[in-house]
């Protein structure tokens, strides 16, 4: 079969499922009262009785009989009212239709026709905890004589409006303000695929009494429009999507701000890092119904920028689940573009691709437009090679792109509670999808760009309308902190900042990575000597902390934890010791690592500022996730598990006459960088120095097997891991090496375009001074103290920081007085300076 005649099979499949599709049954009536589908409202003593009647019908086995009695009740009018409400937590989408019918039979026509109308009401409400907000069509004729069928057609229009215009038959309107509080508003606008809800009302318009006799029949949407359909808008990626990518370890999607097609605008950058030539990103969403994209020939629109190294062609494609006869329900069929890849030269291109032009991939068949969940762009022949690729301005439907930012939040506040401060504020009005990203400092905070400042949470939804911030420090300690929000809209329009502070209170100390190890260890079980050197554990128990959801953990005596974590510039020292009542660690044949009885770490080795990961980073900033079976410490995360010490002299899993067991291990800082290279090319990660003051992303999650066959309970340290921190970084809790918050202020000011390091001020000084830095080219930065006779005493920076100059501060008050040299180190460059403590 030629690929001519391929295509224009497909090309027949989609016009023929887009035309059965053009015209789609909200409600055929046939047993509409029997199920009791409509509840029915009224006004004053107005009634209405509806029944099903298989004697006269439009089309199918029967139709709805409707006898409505109108009250008087006020001068302008009364009503009843069949109501639909759509299923709790989802949706009539009537996005892809650009009209509705109704067939309508009257059997006896109101007395006074002149007062009496029809009316079909439309509920929408864009996400949960908005106010339903209500479109109104109103015919005032359809009802005046007695008729046999008539089709009565409604153009979904959506009408202009001033805020005072009626209803009429023009197309739907919200209720003019006038007509009271009942009416609630959201956007203010018609969302086609978020309705919850429909009436059919029968209205009068005057004081007089009326009634009216009618049959119902064939309630459908029909014509075709076209979908707005935004992956990306050069900002964010479009509402309720998903992304994952893949290909080998380094593989990775990000949005870059101002890495866009024209100047402002961010991109997206897939880094390709092929597995067997193969890679590729997906954006899953709900279902959406694209048939009047497919049925009108709409065009699938991107922008792109790859590198003349990429040697294959891009392929684009969406899917839905499958609807062939006998297939597989739960597979997906997929419909493919292809884009040759003979011309790729690292600039910017816009792409085009015709909806009818795609075809079925291979054997995958039953392809429904209806049904679309995923967008996927990938290497189309198995031969991708590592680099960059970015994309811009991905979208279908020609989509109104909202450029305006949402105003300021209002009644923005903190509040000191114990252990942590309360975060309050009111949702931007007529936002609806909007989310909010919540920052603090210990300085005021006037910008976003500012060095000190820090992410607490980002993409809280606008209905939760509060945030806490539980106060953390390596010991208890006086915080004075400011805070700020932001609006993000749907679109990616950010509003300005919004500032409260400063909140005094106390944070809380927790458990640190000690810098002080184990004096001599011995991976034994034995833990006394983590006690003996003052190394404090971190507590994980059920009564404390969380339990995964969906599994189970009956009390502190079924499982609980003391984690120990220490480290130098060499090794890092890990120790479980673990009450569990029944131990099933041994390792089955048939039983996953993660099923058995194991503790699991993960830890990111590099000084953590700003906003997190949201998936496992490499390089200088590397995330990592290590799990702790009998026999071996696995290393896992981005697709890999691999092995990195084996029971012996630096590991043990040891279980424990009294019920439990404990854990030893000690892991080489060289490993954890270069060791899940073993599984994919590519460079290692940078090798970890540790410093005292270092902000460390952490986690814990506890498997508990009490069954022997599958995994039960997962104790949980950070409250938002809910067994996601396996694949979300930005789940993870934080902690600190050493005992000081390391004070490093960068400057706003200019690029820099050279290196250097002032003397430190005061010179001489008793006991703290401060140094100040610039650095021409970002990447990894070392500052060390060292004494007369060159033995390292301090260890001030030891990071990846970005060009710019830096002020750091030293606290001597553990030293004697003395002559004592400061080292700074950035690639090539190295500088050392004398300074004097007196005490």
């Amino acid at each position: 079969m030629n690929k001519h005649f391929t295509r224009l099979l497909a090309l027949l499949f989609i016009i023929c499922s887009v035309a059965l599709n053009a015209q789609v049954t909200i409600d055929n009536f046939d047993t509409s009262a029997k199920d009791n589908l409509y509840k029915i409202y009224t006004q004053g003593k107005s009634t209405m009785v509806i029944a099903d009647d298989a004697s006269i019908k439009a089309e199918g086995v029967a139709s709805l009989n409707a006898k409505a009695h109108i009250d008087s009740v006020n001068s302008y009018g009364s009503y009843a009212i069949m109501a639909h409400d759509v299923e709790a937590g989802k949706y009539l989408d009537i996005s892809s239709s650009d009209a509705l019918s109704i067939w309508i039979k009257v059997n006896k026509a109101p007395a006074h026709p002149e007062n009496l109308v029809l009316r079909i009401q439309l509920g929408d409400q864009p996400s949960a905890g908005d106010n339903r907000e209500e479109y109104i069509y109103e015919n005032s004729t359809i009802l005046d004589a007695v008729s046999g069928w008539v089709e009565l057609k409604i153009p979904l229009t959506e009408r202009v409006q001033s805020g005072t215009d009626a209803p009429d038959a023009t197309g739907f309107i919200l209720a003019p303000k006038d007509w009271g509080e009942t009416f609630k508003h959201n956007n203010s606008k018609l969302d086609r695929d978020k309705i919850v809800g429909y009436n059919i009302s029968v209205v009068t318009t005057s004081w007089a009494k009326d009634s009216v006799d009618i049959n119902l029949d064939s309630f459908t949407r029909f014509g075709s429009r076209k979908v707005p359909f935004i992956v990306f808008n050069g900002k964010i990626f479009g509402g309720e999507m998903s992304t994952s990518v893949w290909g080998g370890a380094n593989a990775s999607l990000s949005v870059v701000l101002g890495a866009g097609s024209s100047s402002g605008k961010s991109a997206v950058k897939w880094v390709v890092d092929p597995q067997n030539g193969y890679a590729g990103w997906v954006a899953t969403f709900s279902a959406k119904d694209m048939s009047g994209n497919f049925r009108l020939n709409d065009t699938m629109k991107l922008k792109v920028k790859i590198p003349a190294g990429f040697n294959d062609d891009l392929r684009v494609q969406f899917s839905s689940p499958s609807v062939a006869p006998g297939a597989d329900n739960k597979g997906t069929s997929k419909y493919v573009f292809t884009q040759a890849g003979n011309n790729w030269n690292g600039e910017w291109k816009t792409l085009s691709f015709p909806l009818n032009s795609g075809i079925p991939d291979g054997a995958s068949v039953g392809f429904d437009p209806t049904q679309v969940n995923k967008f996927e762009i990938m290497g189309d022949k198995g031969t991708s090679v590592a680099c960059e690729i970015y994309f811009d301005d991905i979208w279908a439907g020609s989509p109104v792109i909202d450029v305006i930012a949402p105003v300021a939040v209002t009644n923005f506040m903190a509040t000191a509670l114990p252990d942590l401060n309360a975060i309050t504020w009111t949702d931007v009005p007529n936002e609806t999808g909007a989310t909010y990203d919540i920052y603090y400092s210990l300085k005021p905070i006037t910008s976003l760009t500012q060095p000190d400042i820090e992410v607490l949470t980002t993409g809280i939804p606008g209905t939760i309308q509060s945030a806490n911030h539980l106060l953390r420090a390596p010991a208890d300690q006086d915080l004075s902190l400011y805070y700020a929000i932001t609006c993000t809209d749907s679109f990616g329009n950010v509003s300005p900042l919004s500032t409260t502070g400063p909140v005094a209170n106390k944070a809380k100390s927790v458990p640190i990575i000690s810098l002080k190890v184990p004096e001599v260890f011995t991976a034994d079980g034995n833990l006394t000597e983590w006690t003996a050197s003052g190394i404090k554990p971190f507590v994980i128990k059920p009564s404390e902390l969380t339990v995964a959801p969906n599994t189970k953990i009956e009390n502190d005596a079924d499982l609980s934890v003391l984690a120990y974590l220490a480290i130098d510039n060499t090794n890092l020292y890990v120790a479980f010791d673990v009450t569990d009542d029944i131990v099933n660690a041994a390792p089955e044949v048939n039983v996953l690592t993660y099923q058995r009885d194991s503790p699991e770490l993960y830890l990111g080795l590099y000084d953590f500022h700003g906003a997190y990961h949201q998936t496992y980073a490499r390089g200088a900033t590397p995330d990592y996730h290590f799990r702790f079976n009998k026999d071996t410490v696995i290393i896992d995360g981005g697709g890999i598990n691999q092995s990195l010490v084996a029971t012996g002299s630096d590991y043990i899993f040891k279980e424990k006459l009294s019920g439990g067991y404990t854990i030893e291990a000690k892991i080489p800082l060289q490993d954890i960088a270069t060791k899940r290279d073993a599984v994919f090319t590519g460079l290692p990660d940078n090798l970890f120095v540790p410093a005292d003051g270092m902000r460390i992303p952490v986690d814990f999650a506890i498997n508990d097997n009490d069954n022997g066959k599958t995994r039960e309970g997962i104790l949980c340290y950070s409250p938002e891991n809910k067994d996601k921190s396996w694949e979300d970084v930005s789940r993870w809790s934080y902690t600190w090496i050493g005992t000081k918050l390391l004070d490093v202020e960068k400057e706003n000011s200019a690029s820099v375009s050279s290196y250097s390091v002032s003397q430190n001020y005061p010179n001489p000084f008793n006991p703290t001074t401060n140094i100040k830095y610039s650095i021409a080219k970002s990447g990894i930065v070392s500052l060390k103290i060292f004494d007369v006779i060159g033995k390292e005493v301090a260890v001030l920076v030891n990071q990846y920081q970005t060009a710019g100059t830096y002020h750091v501060q030293f606290d001597a008050s553990h030293l004697s007085s003395g002559i004592y040299f400061y080292k700074l180190q950035s690639g090539d460059f190295t500088s050392v300076n004398k300074m004097m403590l007196i005490k």
